[in-house]
């Protein structure tokens, strides 16, 4: 039996939490040795990898209203860790008034649209590529993590968010941002032995 026999006899498809695994630690490699890729380099490139070894990567999903691990988008926000390896990756969606979450297609995977809240003036923007980029704010901020978890909808004003001494107008960014972390803060508590905790606050300090 060849080489390439075997790899299509065990030839199959990841799943979806397993390709975007797969992606985060590509990403995040990438990052470490100072090269930012594309989100369509990033693909292309771990489907051509996963393809070697005989692995597809799952199609994209219609949007569904019934999906509670949506697909993240691109770039995490923000990551919290502990020393055990463990690590979360939390991040903004937009909700519209119809109710839905905004979605586009990159390489071969459907992300939801991650909302950014503008530091610098009122108002925020909507991440990734058109078209179907939304022409107007969300109505509400859902916080949300890389787990799959997702925070409560928070009612979004363009026109607010003023936060520490007047002059930042993030303010419905930074309270989405508490409420993920303290979802992150509780996983990673659960998830690693007793001895280890006291490490954690000096990691979540510097989130």
């Amino acid at each position: 039996m060849t080489a390439s026999q075997g790899l299509a006899k065990g030839a199959r498809t990841l799943t979806p939490g397993e390709y975007e695994q797969a992606y985060a630690r590509l990403t995040a490699v990438a990052r470490r040795s100072g090269t930012r890729l594309d989100a369509d380099t990033a693909h292309d490139a771990l489907v051509e990898a996963l393809a070697v070894i005989g692995v597809t990567a799952p199609p994209a999903e219609p949007p569904s209203e019934s999906r509670t691990t949506g697909r993240t988008a691109d770039t995490v926000t923000w990551l919290l860790g502990n020393d055990e390896g463990a690590q979360h990756g939390g991040f903004v969606l937009g909700r519209l008034a119809d109710g839905t979450v905004p979605a586009f297609v990159s390489g071969h995977v459907q992300y939801e649209r991650r909302f950014a809240d503008d530091s610098t003036t009122y108002g925020g923007t909507w991440t990734g590529p058109g078209p179907g980029v939304p022409t107007g704010p969300p109505l509400a901020l859902v916080p949300g993590c890389m787990c799959g978890w997702r925070g409560p909808d928070l009612p979004y004003d363009p026109a607010g968010g003023r936060c520490g001494n007047g002059t930042c107008y993030d303010g419905q960014g930074v309270e989405a941002h508490r409420l993920w972390k303290a979802h992150a803060q509780a996983a990673l508590l659960a998830g690693i032995p007793a001895e280890c905790e006291g490490h954690l606050p000096a990691v979540t300090a510097s989130a």
